[in-house]
Formats: C-alpha cells, sequence, structure tokens
C-alpha cells in the first residue's frame, strides 16, 4: 500500500516512522518533479495572460471604432518594424485622448463649465487636412505620429482647433510628376513595389477618388527627388505649377489656405547639391507667391543636422521628430490664422 500511493506524504524526510526507508528516493524524486511542473505551469500561465492583455489592448481599439488618420499611401520601405507596426495598428499611435472625468461631488461650476466646454466643442468647425509630398512629407525613418503632418494637427489642437483627422498623400522618392499622376489617379508606372513582409503592412496606391472634395488645409513639399534625377530647373518649375493647380481645388480655390514647404538639405550633401536645391526652392518660393499662397521656408533648419546629430534620423538623410517639430513652429501661427479667417 505505501508503494502504490507515493504522495500520500511528499514531505516527509528520510528516517520517519511512517515511512519505509526505501521509499524515501521515491518521494524526494516526486516532490521535486511535482516542483518543476508547477513552476513551468505557473510560466506558461503568466505568458497567456500577457499574451491576451497584448492581443485585447490591439484588438480593442479597432473594434470601439477609433480612427484620427488615414495614410492613403505609406512609403515602400520601412526604417523599422516598429514602422510598419504603425501603420497596420495605426490606433496605437493615434489613440484619441481620454476626457477627463468630472469630480465625485462636482459644483454647480463646474458642471456648467463642463456642459459650456461641451457645446462649444459641438459647435466648433472639424479641420481636415491633406499633406502632399515625398518621403519629407510622409516622414521616413520616424513615425507617423512624429512626421510633420501629424505633429501640424497636434499643435492646431492644443490650439483648441477641433481636428477630424490628417490625409497623406506621399511617398518616398516621388518627384513633382508622379505626385500629380497620384492625385489625378493615374497609373504610378516604374514606382517601386513593396517586398518582402513589409508588403503586408502597405495600402493600395490612392485614387483621386479616395480624397474629399475639399479640405482646410492643403500642405506641399517636394522636389528632392526631382533634383536628385537632375530633372531641370525649368522642368520642376512647370511640374510644381501643375501640383498648385491641384492643391487649389482641394481648398476651393481659396489661396490663404494652401502652404508650401521648401525642400530640405540635410547639410551633409556637396555644395552642388545645395546650390540645385536653393534654385528650386527660388523657383518654388516665386510660384507661391505669384498664386498668393504661404510659403515655409525650412531649408535653414534642415542645414542643422551637419552639426546637430538630433536633427537628424540614423539614416543620416531624413529628418528626427525634433527637426519636425522646429518646422512646425514656423507655420502653425499661419494656419491658424487661416482657419480663423474662413470661420
Amino acid at each position: 500500500f505505501r508503494r502504490l500511493h507515493p504522495f500520500r506524504v511528499p514531505t516527509m524526510y528520510y528516517g520517519s516512522r511512517d515511512m519505509w526507508p526505501d521509499e524515501a528516493p521515491c518521494v524526494f524524486q516526486t516532490h521535486r518533479r511535482l516542483t518543476s511542473q508547477a513552476f513551468v505551469r505557473g510560466i506558461v500561465t503568466m505568458a497567456a495572460i500577457l499574451l491576451l492583455t497584448v492581443l485585447m489592448y490591439i484588438l480593442a481599439p479597432p473594434l470601439m471604432g477609433y480612427s484620427q488618420q488615414r495614410h492613403l499611401l505609406p512609403s515602400t520601405a520601412f526604417a523599422a518594424p516598429q514602422r510598419a507596426i504603425a501603420y497596420a495598428l495605426p490606433h496605437v499611435a493615434y489613440a484619441p485622448p481620454r476626457q477627463q472625468p468630472l469630480p465625485l461631488r462636482p459644483t454647480r461650476q463646474a458642471i456648467t463649465a463642463a456642459a459650456a466646454t461641451s457645446d462649444a466643442a459641438a459647435q466648433a468647425p472639424i479641420r481636415t487636412i491633406l499633406a502632399l509630398g515625398d518621403g519629407y512629407t510622409i516622414g521616413e525613418s520616424v513615425l507617423p505620429s512624429e512626421g510633420w503632418p501629424m505633429q501640424l494637427a497636434d499643435q492646431l489642437r492644443a490650439k483648441g482647433i477641433a481636428i477630424g483627422g490628417v490625409d497623406v498623400v506621399a511617398q518616398a522618392g516621388w518627384r513633382t510628376d508622379d505626385l500629380q499622376a497620384a492625385l489625378e489617379g493615374k497609373a504610378q508606372g516604374d514606382q517601386p513595389k513593396p517586398q518582402g513582409w513589409a508588403a503586408a503592412f502597405l495600402m493600395a496606391a490612392p485614387k483621386g477618388s479616395l480624397l474629399q472634395k475639399e479640405y482646410d488645409v492643403v500642405a506641399l513639399q517636394i522636389g528632392g527627388s526631382d533634383r536628385m534625377e537632375g530633372k531641370s530647373v525649368e522642368q520642376y518649375g512647370a511640374d510644381f505649377e501643375a501640383l498648385l493647380k491641384l492643391a487649389l481645388t482641394k481648398t476651393g480655390g481659396d489661396a490663404s489656405r494652401i502652404f508650401v514647404l521648401s525642400i530640405p538639405d540635410s547639410g551633409a550633401a556637396p555644395a552642388d547639391v545645395a546650390t540645385g536645391i536653393d534654385a528650386y526652392n527660388s523657383v518654388n518660393k516665386d510660384l507661391a507667391a505669384a498664386n498668393g499662397i504661404g510659403y515655409v521656408d525650412i531649408t535653414a533648419i534642415s542645414r542643422k543636422g551637419a552639426t546637430d546629430a538630433s536633427l537628424i534620423t540614423w539614416d543620416g538623410v531624413y529628418p528626427s521628430a525634433k527637426m519636425y517639430r522646429e518646422w512646425v513652429s514656423l507655420m502653425v501661427d499661419d494656419v491658424t490664422a487661416a482657419l480663423d479667417a474662413k470661420g
């Protein structure tokens, strides 16, 4: 009977009057085995709980309908896995802010203030932003929330302006004619296609019908790839003017709500490249002025990256979130004034 029931006294020690001497090794081995199994089960249970928690965090927001930004055409190359995750799961980066709860015992003044705030928010117009361009517009090498379009939206919200969302039509390597083709819904021609696992996280190229008819603000920044591929200044000017005409159709012809950002320069390029960028910027600045469109010169800030590593990402080319923040600081007041003038 004792040999058939080795689990009855798992804590006994060798030499007990209740245990035969030859039973002790069996009991010790059984106790050791049970302890190991319990440890493994505990580890597996904790891992399962952690996995379920992560899945709930990922799946709950889309099921509840959270959505703030549409990246109509993400970049074809990711700088890091978290960039792909951010595109596949945008609610992680753009979860809407939670409202502060009222006090447990709100006073009459608190209730009145909360009601007034709610009424003001309900009456405030919901603004929309359209950002057009290339890799600098889409925020290559940083998360979407760190690019200048989303940082602009965040700073406008901080000023009390309700921003309904940001539409981004941009791709690293795009020239002016590529952006024009995308806006007109034409085929992309020789545009590079995503390769490998990154392709699973990308959405299809946008057609013109996917865009809203009009936007409250349209921002345009493009020309770096035109310069790198040797396009003449004259041809760039013609293509850029065509883009300005398309941008005007997205604001109902109101040029005061369109903003052109100059072409950046990392500061590490040869002198002839910097000279070419200046020539391109001279063209897009003159065209913006001729059409009554606001101009934001960010080139001087971008050249600080040659001496300040915090302004450039790991690739040595694209700006960091810190530099994008400085860009936005140059334009946010003008954008705010344009939105206030619209009413």
